[in-house]
This record gives C-alpha cells, sequence and structure tokens, in this order.
C-alpha cells in the first residue's frame, strides 16, 4: 500500500475565479483573506479525502494482485451447476447477515429457496473450488438478516482453510469498518 500524501489540488481542484466573474458578471473577482483561508482548508480536506481514496483502492488492488485467495462472489448466471453435489461442510458463527454483506457484497441468492429452506446464499469461487454460505431452514428471512449469526458453509470438500480465510476477511471488514466509523 501506498501511504505517500499527494497533492492532487492542480490536477483535479481548480477554481476558475475568472469563469465565475464571467458566469455571473461580476466586475472584479477579489477574494477576501477569510474566504482564501476557508477554500485553502476546504481544499486540504478534499485532497485528504483523494487521498484516502486512492490509497484503500491501491491496497485492495495490490492485495488482490499478490494474494492466490482471492474470493469471487459468483452471480446466479455464472453457478449453473457448480454446486450440484455440495454439502454442509462446516458452520460460521458469531458472524451476522451484515458483516457477510459487507465482506462478500449482495447475496448470490437473495430470495426464498423454492422450499424456503434458504432465505440468501452466496456462491463464492475460492482456490478452485466453489463454496456456499446459507441461512438453513430458519423459514424466515426478516430473522435471518437481522438475528442469524449461525450459517452454513457448503462444498464438495473440507472446507476449513475456506471458513479460516472467511472469518479473516469478515474480521478485517468489520475493523476498517470501525476504524471509518471512527474517524467520522
Amino acid at each position: 500500500m501506498k501511504n505517500t500524501k499527494r497533492d492532487l489540488t492542480p490536477e483535479y481542484l481548480n477554481v476558475d475565479w475568472m469563469g465565475i466573474c464571467e458566469d455571473f458578471n461580476l466586475e472584479s473577482g477579489d477574494i477576501s483573506p477569510e474566504q482564501e483561508l476557508k477554500v485553502e482548508e476546504a481544499i486540504n480536506n478534499i485532497n485528504e479525502v483523494l487521498n484516502q481514496f486512492i490509497n484503500q483502492n491501491e491496497a485492495q488492488y495490490e492485495v488482490i494482485l499478490s494474494n492466490r485467495n482471492i474470493m469471487k462472489k459468483l452471480m446466479k448466471h455464472e453457478v449453473g451447476n457448480l454446486t450440484n453435489g455440495n454439502r454442509e461442510t462446516n458452520k460460521l458463527r458469531g458472524v451476522t447477515y451484515y458483516e457477510l454483506f459487507n465482506t462478500l457484497g449482495q447475496p448470490t441468492y437473495d430470495n426464498d429457496s423454492y422450499s424456503d429452506k434458504t432465505q440468501v446464499e452466496w456462491v463464492i469461487e475460492w482456490q478452485d473450488e466453489v463454496y456456499t454460505i446459507y441461512d438453513w431452514k430458519t423459514y424466515d428471512r426478516e430473522y435471518t438478516i437481522n438475528e442469524l449469526n449461525t450459517w452454513s458453509i457448503g462444498s464438495k470438500l473440507p472446507s476449513d482453510d475456506f471458513y479460516h480465510y472467511l472469518i479473516y476477511q469478515v474480521e478485517q471488514k468489520v475493523k476498517e469498518e470501525l476504524l471509518i466509523s471512527k474517524l467520522n
């Protein structure tokens, strides 16, 4: 991760004072020292946010490039018969729907299954295997989304490595969100 702060204001934040004067038919474009300080402070704040944006996205990009443990959430049209033969191989405890959602994104299947045995399901490809994370027999979408904290992990093979990697990803996302909430 490159945490070097760059001055992005010349390239991305130029105030066109002459353009403002022209647009509003102003005879002069004088700015008071107090206004100049406020503008400078605002630009510095925006520059800080731009740097944070770049750093957080560079970090994700570098992790993806340097880490073979990429989890890819599959879309419905990508699943096909990839989950055929999957069975429950692990339980994910102490994790909420919102933590999974914030880590993995929108569930692959976000509606009741034909038998109502699952309300939501993520289908994840990781290290050339396909895993599913789902609620099992809650029969209640509201409960699944707001209260459930034990999820089934399905796969064709034992899923201990995937389980540990998923827990790590969820914990990292929770820490990141706590840090962001403290900054706000």
